[in-house]
């Protein structure tokens, strides 16, 4: 019996990602990056999540990927450059 993989993508099979939204979108979800959401990167920089999409929108930070639906998703470390912040070392005991 053939197993066939309909619900999910394969990071090696590129081909596979479906055809609609965003190029930048497949790309990151091809590369299988560690992005998030606007949500909770608002909740990172303490900040309100109408603030960051702010943000994106006057060109003060751009977001690593955007969904099909419009929502952003951004990679971490970049915001951080984007603001010239230096990431939060996790405290240790």
């Amino acid at each position: 019996m053939s197993h066939r993989n309909t619900g999910f993508y394969s990071a090696y099979d590129k081909d596979q990602l479906p055809h609609t939204g965003s190029s930048t979108y497949r790309r990151a979800v091809a590369a299988r990056q560690p992005l998030i959401t606007t949500r909770d990167l608002a909740r990172h920089l303490q900040v309100h999540p109408e603030t960051v999409r702010e943000w994106v929108r006057d060109g003060r930070i751009t977001p690593a990927a955007t969904t099909p639906g419009g929502q952003f998703r951004f990679d971490l470390d970049d915001v951080l450059r984007q603001l010239g912040q230096p990431r939060k070392r996790p405290e240790t005991d």
